[in-house]
């Protein structure tokens, strides 16, 4: 059963439905203040979890956030979907979003990572996937869907983690669905930290992102994991 804030939308399979047949439910609901929505193509039970605490804390350049978590959980399959506020603009630039998902990769011991370029929600966004020895298929995914400036220096102030072990056409299809509603009154406030940003003061900052130096990460990060090409865009879409 759902757990956590109002959703609406859980998948029940009909016994009726024809087999190899897979049929998208539309899930929509609140993850703290966000509005979530996306499609789940698959006729296998699942539930959808929001947890209603929580996770909070400082960075050491002493800017807060807090993280809300989104939880698709399924008998041999799961997916989490962290959104995170910061009191503050954040570097959402590809090189910074190459990083969490490499990061987050390197923690569960993928030795050969595929990293891609896709759009998510409409965002720039980096999405990777590694195929581990026992079958199973691990895909993570990092943007900011409430990035600005993303052709010259991207910032925002939320971060939207995704990581996922269902087969790839659902998680494809999750992803090219997926839509993070950033409350008004925060849109308003980065708008005026990224107008901050973006004046007299924080025209070297904007400069040494365009560079290539973001968060310590050299542009050259920006090339495959193998280092055999530069990160191509990739749209995610049904069908392929």
């Amino acid at each position: 059963m759902i757990a956590g804030l109002p959703w609406i939308g859980l998948a029940l399979v009909s016994l009726l439905a024809l087999a190899g047949t897979a049929s998208a439910y539309h899930e929509a609901g609140d993850v703290g203040p966000y509005n979530v929505s996306f499609e789940m193509n698959t006729t296998d039970d699942y539930r959808v979890i929001v947890e209603t605490t929580p996770m909070s804390g400082v960075m050491s350049d002493g800017i807060g956030y807090i993280t809300y978590n989104l939880t698709v959980d399924s008998p041999d399959s799961f997916a989490y979907l962290f959104i995170t506020r910061y009191n503050g603009s954040m570097d959402t630039s590809i090189n910074a979003n190459h990083l969490i998902v490499s990061d987050l990769l390197a923690d569960l011991a993928c030795a050969d990572p595929k990293i891609f370029q896709p759009l998510i929600d409409s965002h720039a966004g980096v999405l990777g996937y590694c195929d581990f020895p026992s079958g199973v298929l691990v895909t993570c995914a990092s943007y900011s869907p409430d990035a600005v400036g993303e052709s010259m220096s991207p910032r925002g102030m939320t971060n939207c983690r995704y990581l996922s072990t269902f087969p790839w056409e659902i998680t494809r299809d999750m992803l090219a669905s997926l839509h993070v509603e950033v409350p008004p009154e925060d849109r308003a406030l980065f708008l005026t930290s990224y107008k901050n940003y973006t004046s007299d003061a924080g025209q070297e900052a904007a400069k040494a992102s365009n560079s290539g130096t973001v968060l310590g990460l050299r542009a050259s990060k920006n090339q495959a994991m193998d280092g055999s090409s530069i990160l191509r865009p990739v749209k995610l879409g049904r069908g392929g």
